[in-house]
């Protein structure tokens, strides 16, 4: 039997306290779709120092991220991370270990649609430091401005999201495990 009182109280029973009410109501409202990526923490010693290359977008986002892009069909998890390397970078990585991938949930103000987004992430090593950033144009989330080597301290200052906060921070100790 249909509860009225459980359909208009079921969007305020979501566990992130920090979304507004009209968050919360996108979240059970509208339809969702499953988006999944890969990306590479790329890594370098420098000075005895461990140095971290993140890319600042542009457009609308304004952010540092690290090099990642959307698995295409049949195309594997770790193909995507070295791809998106080379794509946005221009960078050949090898793949060190696996770090902890994120997830998470965000209307798309566009596409009028919630997206449950999946972010598989690796530690990289590259086999060059030329970097050569692409610029797309006329896609935002291609907007990239610059890169820049940071270490962890200046990545944590620069990153906005806490899940890639989270992340380089378990690069950083497995750094400091495979050498």
């Amino acid at each position: 039997m249909f509860n009225f009182v459980d359909y208009i109280i079921a969007p305020f029973r979501y566990p992130d306290c920090r979304a507004s009410v009209t968050q919360k109501i996108k979240r059970y409202v509208y339809k969702r779709i499953k988006s999944e990526s890969a990306g590479t923490v790329i890594y370098r010693k420098d000075n005895g120092g461990v140095q971290f290359l993140l890319i600042h977008r542009g457009g609308k986002y304004q952010d540092w991220i690290f090099p990642k892009g959307r698995i295409k069909e049949d195309e594997g998890v770790d193909n995507v991370a070295k791809r998106a390397a080379w794509d946005e970078v221009g960078l050949k990585v090898e793949l060190v270990v696996t770090l902890p991938n994120s997830g998470y949930t965000f209307y798309d103000d566009e596409a009028k649609e919630l997206v449950d987004k999946r972010a598989y992430f690796f530690l990289g090593k590259p086999e060059s430091y030329e970097i050569k950033l692409q610029h797309q144009e006329g896609d935002e989330s291609m907007d990239f401005l610059e890169t820049r080597w940071v270490t962890l301290e200046e990545a944590l200052s620069l990153i906005k999201y806490p899940q890639e906060k989270r992340i380089i921070k378990v690069a950083e100790e497995e750094v400091g495990r495979v050498g």
